[in-house]
């Protein structure tokens, strides 16, 4: 037995185990060792579990119908990069896999009768129909005979009624249900939704507005974990309800503008409470944070655009949330550098959001003696200088950073970030006193993944030299950077990991440069709306085979026929402006 010969049960083994380790991702692999030799690619042809189809010039049955026959194990597709061609017809092909135990589907024109087809699949436990507009309540009593389920999506089914749900309440092993932005879901439907006790997630954000009457039909799901009700009109009386579900962990009333201090003093029984979400919740003052001394297992408070939480109050709460790890303070216009000073003592904390508060960079400093930071959103704080980057320079720790709009950061506020080795994101977009002297301190940066520099004005192709050795970089904003032209576009040939690329109003962007866009080969993204660019440089994108969005809006020299070129690239989606 050599390597090129090792059963397959080994082979079983190295995946199970390099997977379960994070070595590798196992669908990698399996795409790799294809190549090896015929063995291998046996094993890998029986070992795939997962497919995610891309049509090129085939009809969707066509390919359904050939991975069918490739790989007889496949136990979930995933149909959301033929979203524009998914019909009936793929669930036909899709009915036919026994072994099938997840579907996910996204803005498919599938049917009520493509959804009776899979009634056949007794092993089908996930399903997603995200934006399938056309399906309706006859289409949810096809669902309802599928036993299986333990997961249903149906975000953004508009068709859907309160009427439809009644054909769910069957679903005996029913875990997880998804009706976001189903608009025509009311307090009747959440009647309906009461009945299914074996529900442990329930996410109803941006249905119609529920009522306190609704709410109380949820009091039954005594199994319910994570609860979302964000933009519904219910108050302190439906608050009672929601403190009778002692399983509830993760709970979103974000714009739930009704409720006030006296429900949020309800949710204290609520001991085991992890995540909490009141954004948006207008009438709740610093009074009704009392409760956090309560809520000791906290892990996650978001309180964003709650104006009138004020420092006292809020620090005072804090002090007893030893585990929280992620804090978001973002549109709390009164807290200020004071409700930071307690900071370090809980050592617990990743992640903090201060944008739009009355933070300094005294506040900052306090911040910087969080050791444990991995992310700090700081956008749009005027009083932010260099001095508080200096302090932000300390977290070693530290990978996500947003500064985007604070105006008076220079180069030698970002010179003191170029020791944060494991920084991945950065943004100072809108931070218009950034030349190109200094983004030399951010090339230094080799981990960086994500890099935001909009309407930094003043930089130009002699800046973006200092950005051609980030190669991990995989998203890259340069929009509006008016000084930008074809020469600076030569110093991003050699980031061939970049999969998003925006050069939105950069109009020295002219069809020269679309030769150094065009070995870009991994770019799923593409935004050049007013830029300079002709049928000429349109063209020359027709090699970018994994492009799956392109804007060309006010590039006026463009027409219909020339972006017509770009037909051969699959799936892609082409917004634009034209001149017929």
């Amino acid at each position: 037995m050599s390597w090129g010969t090792l059963p397959f049960h080994l082979l079983d083994m190295v995946e199970k185990v390099g997977t379960g380790m994070g070595r590798f991702d196992g669908l990698d692999m399996i795409k790799s060792v294809r190549c090896v030799n015929r063995h291998w690619c046996a094993w890998a042809t029986e070992a795939t579990r997962s497919v995610a189809p891309r049509l090129g010039g085939l009809q969707m049955d066509q390919r359904m119908t050939a991975i069918m026959q490739k790989f007889p194990n496949v136990q979930s597709v995933d149909l959301r990069w033929c979203w524009r061609r998914a019909t009936d017809c793929a669930l036909a092909c899709v009915a036919t896999m026994p072994k099938l135990t997840c579907l996910e589907c996204y803005e498919a024109k599938i049917t009520n009768d493509g959804l009776k087809l899979l009634g056949v699949l007794a092993n089908l436990r996930v399903l997603a129909l995200d934006g399938c507009h056309k399906i309706t309540d006859e289409g949810l009593q096809h669902v309802g005979s599928i036993w299986s389920l333990t997961s249903l999506s149906l975000k953004g089914c508009w068709g859907v009624t309160d009427a439809g749900l009644v054909h769910l309440t069957v679903l005996r092993c029913l875990r997880e249900l998804g009706l976001r932005c189903c608009t025509q879901v009311r307090d009747e439907g959440l009647w309906q939704l009461g009945k299914i006790c074996s529900l442990t997630k329930l996410n109803v954000t941006h249905c119609s507005s529920f009522t306190d009457e609704g709410v109380r039909a949820l009091r039954s799901l005594t199994n319910l974990c994570s609860l979302s009700l964000s933009s519904s009109a219910f108050t302190d009386e439906g608050m009672g309800y929601l403190a009778e579900l002692g399983s509830l962990e993760v709970l979103d009333l974000s714009f739930c503008g009704e409720v006030s201090n006296s429900g949020m003093g309800r949710l204290a029984k609520l001991c085991g409470l992890k995540c909490l979400n009141i954004t948006g919740c207008g009438m709740i003052t610093g009074g009704g944070l009392h409760i956090l001394r309560k809520l000791t297992v906290l892990t996650r408070l978001t309180l964003s655009f709650c104006g009138a939480i004020t420092d006292m109050e809020l620090a005072g709460g804090l002090a007893s949330l030893k585990h929280l790890a992620e804090l978001n303070l973002s549109g709390c216009i009164h807290i200020t550098d004071d409700c930071l000073r307690g900071m370090h003592a809980l050592s617990s904390l990743k992640a903090v959001d201060v944008s739009w508060c009355c933070v300094t960079d005294e506040g900052l400093a306090c911040l910087g003696q969080v050791s444990s930071l991995t992310s700090l959103l700081a956008n749009n704080v005027s009083h932010i200088s260099d001095g508080g980057l200096q302090h932000v320079g300390t977290l070693r720790c530290l990978r996500l950073l947003g500064v985007s709009n604070c105006r008076q950061i220079t180069k030698q506020g970002l010179k003191h970030l170029e020791e944060l080795g494991s920084l991945t994101d950065i943004d100072v977009s809108c931070c218009d006193k950034i030349t190109d002297e200094s983004l030399c301190y951010l090339g230094g940066l080799e981990a960086l993944t994500s890099l935001k520099l909009s309407r930094c004005n003043r930089v130009t192709e002699n800046g973006l030299e200092h950005l051609a050795g980030l190669r991990a970089l995989t998203d890259l904003d340069l929009s509006d950077c008016s000084r930008i032209d074809v020469t600076g576009l030569r110093h991003l040939e050699n980031l061939t990991a970049l999969r998003k690329l925006n050069l939105h109003g950069c109009r020295g962007v002219t069809d020269q440069g679309m030769k150094w866009l065009s070995g870009l080969t991994a770019l799923t993204s593409l935004v050049l709306s007013l830029c300079t660019i002709t049928h000429e440089g349109v063209g020359q994108l027709s090699g970018l085979s994994r492009l799956r969005y392109l804007e060309l809006v006010g590039c006026e020299r463009s027409t219909r026929n020339e972006v017509s070129s770009l037909q051969a690239i699959p799936n892609l989606t082409v917004s634009s402006s034209f001149q017929d």
